[in-house]
């Protein structure tokens, strides 16, 4: 099986983390979908340092730490839960930094392509669900 790209095993969280606000965060299934996704992503202009995985058990223990590192609200303190579950299922968290709500929409579009669930992006006046 292949790796993913950019995961949390392979850099710094603090260094990778997208910034806030103007992020995706959602999830996809299995590590090879998720490969063809950040693929399509990448055709559709969004760069490979804008993208962050997170799986497997030391994707949960980053994926913690980055929720640490910022206040979030409510919607964020619910996705921090469904993140631990879809983890300790064996999906695979998807983190993308975005401009503006429209490269939300585009994300959220192709992770649909590819079995992506329950995409949320968090803006900088409201966080909205987009799939």
């Amino acid at each position: 099986m292949s790796s993913l790209p950019l995961s949390s095993k392979d850099s710094s969280v603090a260094a990778a983390v997208p910034g806030l606000p103007g992020h995706t965060l959602g999830f996809i299934d299995s590590p090879s979908a998720c490969v063809a996704m950040v693929e399509d992503l990448q055709d559709a202009g969004i760069a490979h340092d804008s993208i962050l995985t997170f799986h497997g058990p030391g994707g949960l223990g980053s994926f913690i730490k980055l929720m640490q590192n910022f206040q979030w609200g409510e919607s964020a303190e619910t996705m921090l839960k469904q993140s631990q579950d879809e983890l300790r299922r064996g999906h695979v968290i998807v983190c993308v930094r975005v401009q503006s709500h429209e490269d939300a929409t585009i994300v959220a579009e192709i992770s649909n392509q590819h079995g992506g669930h329950d995409v949320t992006h968090f803006g900088m006046w409201v966080d909205a669900r987009l799939t």
